[in-house]
């Protein structure tokens, strides 16, 4: 699961390197969500009438003793695996950044092209600037140069993306409920470690973003907060998505 993302401009600083001052990035760290631990996997015991499938839970600790469910059952159907996912957020963990998976490509998928909001990044509440088409990029064309390195690259609406290679050959993950997705070269931690530009690195695979649930940008710390209505709330959240291999191109 993902719960974390670098903080933007208006949250007061990385953690444990400058006053974090009003900052939402305080709650999350104090949330234990930038450094979630994993418990042991349990399988899980299906009903026969789904079919090939199987089925995992995992607890993830935050701190004082908070502990997030995260339940995904795993389907096999003409050609294609379809995830379920099931996130159980405590209470306690209010207004997070961001409620969805994470999962790494090999870099060499650089080519990226979706079905949403484009071309350029959207967040829940900046969405009246892009429209929803297919659009096409590179991972690398998907970094923003802001002054300082921050959260940045969601597409939201999505219905599906793919990561390919320069033959065309890749991964398509469907989305039977539009969601937000991110897909770059820049990591959470590579973006939070960062002061500047200078210093960001970039691993040797992209990280890829599923998200069910995006907060809207702003934390109140030097500006204004994001509006209630784009806050996250804890509870229960469940989506789906499927993946799918892409042929090269003839």
């Amino acid at each position: 699961p993902c719960l974390w993302r670098a903080p933007t401009d208006n949250d007061g600083g990385k953690p444990g390197t400058r006053p974090l001052f009003n900052s939402k990035t305080a709650n999350w760290v104090d949330y234990g969500v930038h450094a979630l631990m994993p418990g042991p996997t349990q399988v899980l015991t299906l009903p026969r009438d789904l079919g090939l499938a199987l089925g995992f839970e995992r607890q993830w600790s935050g701190a004082s003793e908070q502990t997030l469910t995260h339940r995904s059952i795993w389907r096999f159907v003409e050609g294609q695996i379809t995830i379920e996912e099931t996130l159980i957020v405590p209470e306690t963990w209010q207004d997070l950044p961001r409620i969805g998976v994470r999962f790494e490509t090999a870099s060499a998928l650089k080519q990226l092209d979706w079905l949403g909001l484009g071309p350029d990044e959207s967040y829940p509440d900046r969405c009246a600037a892009q429209t929803v088409g297919v659009w096409r990029s590179s991972i690398a064309e998907q970094y923003h140069p802001y002054v300082r390195p921050q959260e940045y690259g969601a597409h939201e609406q999505c219905r599906w993306f793919r990561l390919r290679d320069e033959t065309g050959a890749g991964i398509k993950v469907s989305l039977p409920q539009p969601l937000s997705f991110t897909a770059r070269p820049y990591h959470d931690d590579d973006l939070n470690q960062a002061e500047t530009v200078a210093e960001l690195t970039s691993k040797a695979t992209t990280e890829v973003h599923i998200d069910v649930g995006m907060r809207g940008l702003g934390t109140g710390a030097c500006g204004p907060d994001a509006l209630p209505e784009f806050q996250l709330a804890a509870g229960t959240h469940t989506f789906q998505w499927a993946l799918s291999a892409v042929e090269a191109d003839d």
